[in-house]
């Protein structure tokens, strides 16, 4: 328990290697204590002895210098013990490079040799030290990293707010006084924490306070067990996230992909078993069916098959009741009230799964946008931009770009994928080497300990040496192929461009304007918006981690060719597993089928005895009847007895009295090989019963078979030669769901492969296509092939080892063969999915304990140390396929439902202690698998609605008749017996499964179009619906510079190759070309980015003017338009002034037209010129000052006459209509904040 809370689970062996070094000092202090003047007189010769040899070992190996890098560290030689201090376990591990390298890898640099630790200045070498490993460890696998302070905050006045309130209501207050903050956890009802707070702001922070619903809040820093230079100076700080405690917010820290599938398992495992218990009377209804005593004796349904919709066929056939509850026994037809109420519950579970899942969705757009607030990262700053010329240079690309906002940096990605492969042989024949070469220092040493070493010593270490020389010519092979290869001239070329924002309203503006997605858009790409020519494709950027820089260059139709193949790849792994899936259905078929051998002996129909006489019977007497037992069984399979109905639901139908005491054929094979037709050659009876007796003989000898397999009895009598192909395939059948599983973990390494080849840019959409194709291939292979096999639809029969099986519709035995193998695929498939994943992850440890103590060097050690990957797209596959198949087939099985409830219980804490105990730092996973799920999901109730709708009219299963109310629509698409949808629909179990759908049908299209609709709606009555008012969204992401100054960036900083630690070791810099960033800004930028901005305003201007001049020329003439455009005042609008004689004279409003949005102009300034409109009599010196501010807004370029003067309408009118339009949108606003206290209280 201790590692689940939160104990490091690198140093589980420390203290027992500490326990185990001071009982050895105790014991060496004891023997001290008794030992003999002679022992101590010996032991001190020895050591003079071996220190003068330790002397002379120092001489001879520090001339054996074997690099003559003069960028290493030394040469191995001697061994020495590496200094463990406490004080260096929050610092990177050695085998990181520092940032100021930034992993340069050019000719003869050595950098990759030097990473490893494992010389000493001196030439010695350093033995590999688990604390530096634990150190590495720290930096590479998931822990929380905080570079800056937790600032606490107390007060009662916090308790009706949430995280989210608290931190809008601080934010703009800290942004003033320039201090970030992006997160805050709400502790308890009256204490929140200020999270990872920079040093130089947290002083600042604790003098002046927060202020929350008008209140001041003191702030208090807290340093942990440090003061603050010293927490300043000891740079990050790493800890592990406690276990019971981190949630999927919490995780959502690491990705946002992560935290959204976290939040998918907390959905499923509650959604499955709530639509479980909803759905609890359809479960009860089935189980009483299927737990009936004569259903139980005959054995008909069992395990799995129990509780499903066979059971209330084969009780309905059988004329039994249904409710438990019911006192007769006989059926007399009452039940198909409860089929109808049942079938109408399932439509209603389905209908309510797919409002959850629109819950789901809303939720976890909700958790992007908090997630996105609370971590700033480099996509909030950057755009990609693809179909570059291949020839672009960064500074050009900045310039086109800095006209949509301020450019921080671009950097542009070279086709590396022809030399990024020798790169990966020259790093891995680098740390070859490096190791061959410590290997060698440690045996030269150990040699010398000894006196007279052996020949077999010598031979030893002249191999090492030949190694070490045989790995640097290669080293120098490979790179003289590389500047060969980047010599030719066919490398270099441009791919992809990042342009990095100052701002994210820069970036959201530049996306805004080449609308990502739409094809159209970039089809007719304005000139303004294309570079040199070409029309680009811009989208948001990934994360820097996300980026696969060496399939940048795979675009256009060789990535559309790539995925053509991937998806062919696909389809002919889905028939392999297809062809093994019918393989074993064969196997299953060759064998006889279960029949319950004592009913058919007592009613004497099938007495297998008195046929083929096997009791009392040995040696060769029985093998010779055992052999004509088997030849009539052979001749026939499981399939044709099934169909033939000798054989119904486990029970013996045919009658072999016949067949009883006569002689068997004294040819059973003509002279041509062929069958002669047994005991009747007119029927297949006596081929099955031979067939049912074969099991029945098999049944009572399977112990002595399997005795005689193992070599502990003999086969005298033949029962092996008979039954040991029976034993087999009863293994093989009880085997076919854990070989479906076993298959399932194999597909997930093949679409791994298929999605490698397919070349996306970024992992997050290499993941995304694994996901897909993963989640296809495990429903198919684990759901839909047992379905395709097991179904005999003859029209269909011509597609190959499909629709060739016994089954014509859901009959019981479908539910017992079919449905019960699917369950158990389902059951088994959900508790070795999180199983073997937890193996995955405990592997490291065990390795770790194993191999920790031969590492040769550092970099080795730290690999040992360093955690699994936590695969998304698989485990997202599993997810959707375990739901998917639960929802599905809950109708007739609902049982599957807490199966996959239980799916993903396990699966989430298992993903968790991985995750958090076991891996590695995940990529910076996006939302685009959630949105998968998402949009996969109301698929299942749709798809569960229609098999429902198959499975409830079915003919036994009980239902009321419409009557032949539905022969209009249903006629047309009937076909046949087998699918005559007329007599399926007349049931009205079907027709409301039916009517379910067709509203679903209907929603989804209402839902599609719902934007045209209202907008449709609003032209035709537009006084009915009110628009409501979007908030105009306030970006609290800081600029680009104050972010990474404060560190406060999650992930890299920059685009920049050698800071992706996957790349910085293997590729040289010159892999991208780079332009701005940290450093300083291009001037080119800045003066593109003014001229930008003065374009627009003057744009806006212009627009602002000619939309005043339509305006007044719509509503006064010409002429009048050039008086007013000259400043003078037009005819029109003294006409205007002098209309109305009778008005107040004490007016002091312009009037306004009724409804209009244009708003009154402000007053003028006493003393300011007014113009002379009439008589002084007849217009008051307030009405003038009204008319003159008009006019001078006018003549001032403000407001044209024609808006100013508002001709139609009186005062009073617009008055009113100014104070109903203001209650309207206060009314709104309540309206809406109301609405967002229930969601937040539905959160809570």
């Amino acid at each position: 328990m201790s590692d689940l809370e939160g104990a490091a689970p690198y140093d589980d062996g420390e203290e027992r290697r500490e326990k185990k070094k001071k009982k050895s000092k105790d014991k060496d202090k004891d023997k001290k204590k008794h030992r003999t003047p002679e022992e101590k007189e010996a032991r001190r010769a020895r050591k003079a002895a071996k220190a003068a040899a330790s002397a002379d070992l120092d001489g001879i190996i520090s001339d054996a210098n074997l690099d003559d890098d003069a960028n290493e560290a030394g040469t191995p030689g001697r061994v020495t013990e590496s200094t463990d201090s406490p004080g260096n376990t929050g610092v990177k591990s050695p085998a990181a490079k520092p940032k100021a390298a930034w992993g340069d890898v050019e000719k003869g640099s050595g950098s990759l040799r030097g990473g490893s630790k494992s010389k000493t200045p001196d030439g010695g070498y350093v033995k590999p030290g688990r604390t530096e490993a634990a150190a590495h460890a720290r930096t590479v696998n998931v822990f929380r990293q905080k570079t800056g302070v937790d600032v606490h905050i107390k007060s009662d006045v916090l308790e009706p707010f949430d995280e989210d309130d608290i931190l809008s209501q601080i934010y703009n207050e800290c942004e003033r006084r320039g201090i970030i903050v992006t997160r805050v956890t709400k502790r308890s009802k009256h204490h929140a924490v200020i999270e990872d707070v920079a040093f130089s702001m947290a002083d600042d922070l604790e003098a002046m306070g927060v202020h929350v619903n008008k209140v001041r809040i003191d702030c208090v820093p807290d340093y942990g067990e440090f003061d603050k230079s010293q927490r300043d100076a000891a740079g990050p700080n790493y800890e592990p996230f406690p276990y019971w405690a981190t949630g999927p917010k919490e995780l959502g820290e690491l990705s946002v992909g992560i935290g959204l599938y976290f939040q998918s398992l907390l959905w499923g495992q509650r959604v499955m078993l709530g639509m479980f218990l909803l759905g609890f009377f359809t479960v009860m209804t089935y189980v009483k069916s299927g737990m009936l005593d004569e259903q139980v004796k005959g054995g008909e349904l069992t395990g799995l098959a129990i509780p499903t919709l066979g059971s209330v066929a084969w009780a309905h056939e059988n004329e039994f009741r249904l409710l438990w509850f019911v006192t007769n026994s006989t059926w007399d037809g009452d039940d198909r009230s409860v089929m109808m109420g049942i079938s109408f519950l399932e439509c209603l579970l389905a209908v309510i799964f797919i409002v959850l899942v629109g819950w789901l969705s809303t939720e976890q757009k909700q958790t992007i946008e908090n997630i996105d607030v609370s971590n700033i990262s480099l996509q909030d700053y950057a755009v990609k931009v693809d179909y570059i010329p291949r020839d672009a240079d960064p500074k050009e690309i900045g310039t086109h770009f800095a006209r949509f906002g301020k450019v921080n940096q671009v950097v542009i990605g070279t086709d590396i994928d022809g030399v990024l492969g020798l790169h990966r042989k020259r790093a891995a024949a680098e740390r070859a080497a490096e190791t061959a070469e410590v290997r060698l220092a440690k045996a030269e040493y150990y040699a010398q300990k000894k006196e007279n070493p052996s020949e077999a010593v010598h031979k030893g270490l002249a191999k090492l040496r030949e190694r070490v020389v045989k790995l640097d010519d290669k080293v120098s092979k490979i790179m003289a192929t590389i500047d060969q290869e980047m010599s030719s001239g066919s490398h270099g070329r441009s791919t992809s461009a990042f342009v990095t924002y100052e701002t994210e309203t820069a970036k959201a503006k530049c996306v805004g304007l080449y609308k990502p997605g739409n094809l159209y858009a970039w089809f007719f790409r304005p000139k303004k918006l294309r570079f040199k020519g070409h029309r680009m494709w811009v989208h948001v950027a990934p994360e820097g981690s996300d980026v696969i820089w060496e399939n940048l260059d795979v675009i256009g139709l060789n990535a559309l060719v790539r995925r053509a193949f991937a998806w062919l790849a696909m389809i002919i792994v889905l028939c392999v597993t297809a062809a093994a899936v019918v393989y074993t259905k064969s196997l299953q078929n060759s064998l006889p089928p279960s029949i319950s051998c004592e009913t058919p002996k007592l009613d004497g129909s099938l007495v297998c005895d008195k046929i083929w006489t096997t009791t009392g019977v040995t040696g060769q007497a029985s093998k010779d009847v055992l052999a004509d037992l088997l030849q009539f069984s052979e001749q026939v399979d499981a399939t044709v007895c099934l169909r033939e109905e000798y054989v119904v639901r486990g029970q013996w139908k045919g009658n072999a009295t016949a067949y009883q005491g006569a002689a068997s054929p004294a040819a059973l094979y003509d002279a041509n090989g062929a069958w002669t037709g047994g005991f009747d050659a007119s029927t297949l009876q006596d081929e099955c019963a031979a067939m049912a007796c074969f099991d029945c003989v098999c049944k009572d000898k399977v112990m002595d078979v399997a005795m005689m397999y193992v070599g502990l009895a003999s086969d005298v009598d033949g029962y092996k030669a008979l039954c040991g192909d029976y034993v087999e395939g009863k293994m093989i059948e009880a085997g076919v769901s854990a070989f479906t599983a076993a298959t399932n973990i194999v597909l997930a390494i093949l679409v791994r492969s298929f999605a490698g080849f397919e070349r996306h840019h970024t992992k997050s959409g290499r993941e995304s296509s694994v996901m897909i194709k993963l989640f296809l291939l495990l429903t198919i292979n684990s759901a839909v092939i047992p379905l395709l096999v097991f179904a005999d639809i003859p029209k269909l029969a011509f597609v190959p080892y499909l629709f060739e099986g016994p089954y014509t519709d859901f009959t019981v035995g479908w539910y017992q063969d079919v449905g019960q193998l699917i369950s158990t695929t389902l059951l088994i498939n959900g508790l070795v999915y999180p199983m073997s994943a937890l193996s995955k992850g405990l592997t490291p440890k065990i390795t770790r304990g194993c191999l920790a103590p031969f590492a040769a060097t550092q970099r080795a050690l730290n690999a040992l140390y360093e955690g699994v990957e936590f695969p998304l797209s698989e485990r997202y596959a599993q997810l959707m396929q375990m739901v998917f198949t639960g929802m599905v087939f809950s109708g007739g099985m609902p049982c599957l439902l807490p199966v996959a409830a239980m799916f993903c219980f396990i699966a989430y804490y298992e993903g968790k202690y991985t995750i958090l105990r076991a891996s590695r730092m995940p990529p910076s996973y996006d939302e685009t698998m959630a949105k998968i799920f998402w949009s996969v999901m109301p698929a299942c109730a749709a798809i569960k609605i229609l098999l429902s709708t198959w499975m409830f009219s079915y003919e036994h299963v009980p239902s009321y008749l419409n009557g032949g109310a539905l022969d209009p629509a249903t006629s047309p698409i009937s076909s046949g017996s087998q699918f005559n949808f007329k007599a399926r629909l007349d049931r009205s179990n079907a027709a409301i499964c039916v009517f379910a759908l067709v509203c679903l049908v209907v929603y989804k299209i209402i839902n599609v179009y719902r934007k045209g609709l209202r907008a449709f709606f609003a032209r035709v009555f537009p006084k009915g619906l009110v628009e409501e008012e979007e908030e105009e969204e306030v970006s609290m992401t800081p600029e680009l510079s104050i972010a990474r100054s404060d560190g406060i960036m999650k992930g890299l900083t920059t685009f920049l190759i050698q800071e992706n630690p996957q790349y910085n070791e293997i590729v040289p810099s010159s892999a991208t070309k780079s332009c701005g960033g940290p450093n300083g800004s291009v001037p080119e930028w800045e003066a593109a980015f003014a001229e930008a901005d003065r374009e627009e305003s003057e744009a806006e201007a212009e627009r602002q003017r000619k939309a005043n001049e339509r305006a007044s020329r719509s509503l006064f003439g010409a002429s009048d338009v050039q008086a007013e455009a000259a400043g003078e005042m037009p005819d029109a609008m003294k006409k205007r002034l002098k209309k109305d004689k009778n008005k107040s004279p004490g007016a002091e409003r312009v009037p306004r037209r009724k409804n209009s949005q244009v708003a009154p102009l402000s007053g003028m300034d006493a003393g300011d010129d007014v113009v002379d409109f009439g008589d002084d009599d007849y217009y008051s010196r307030n009405q003038r000052r009204a008319v003159g501010e008009a006019y001078e807004g006018v003549a001032g370029g403000g407001l044209s006459a024609a808006m100013a003067m508002q001709p139609e309408g009186d005062v009073e009118a617009g008055m009113d209509a100014d104070e109903e339009e203001e209650e309207r949108r206060r009314r709104r606003k309540e309206r809406k904040r109301e609405k967002k206290e229930r969601e937040r209280a539905d959160r809570v």
